[in-house]
């Protein structure tokens, strides 16, 4: 829901001010980017495991 409310705010601010669409699709993609590596470091803390082992043949 707050990604869509985030994208009809952007659209908006595109539409009325067409200049201030760098910095929108830079926001944006920050945006997109935060949330790929927080995506990437959850996942990472929940594949961690007790064995060693397993850590050292799976690093990723």
């Amino acid at each position: 829901m707050l990604t869509e409310i985030i994208l009809i705010v952007a659209g908006l601010l595109i539409a009325l001010y067409p200049p201030l669409s760098l910095i929108v699709a830079g926001v944006l993609t920050l945006f997109g980017v935060l949330v790929l590596m927080s995506a990437h470091y959850h996942h990472k803390l929940q594949r961690q495991g007790d064995n060693p082992i397993t850590e050292l043949i799976l690093p990723y």
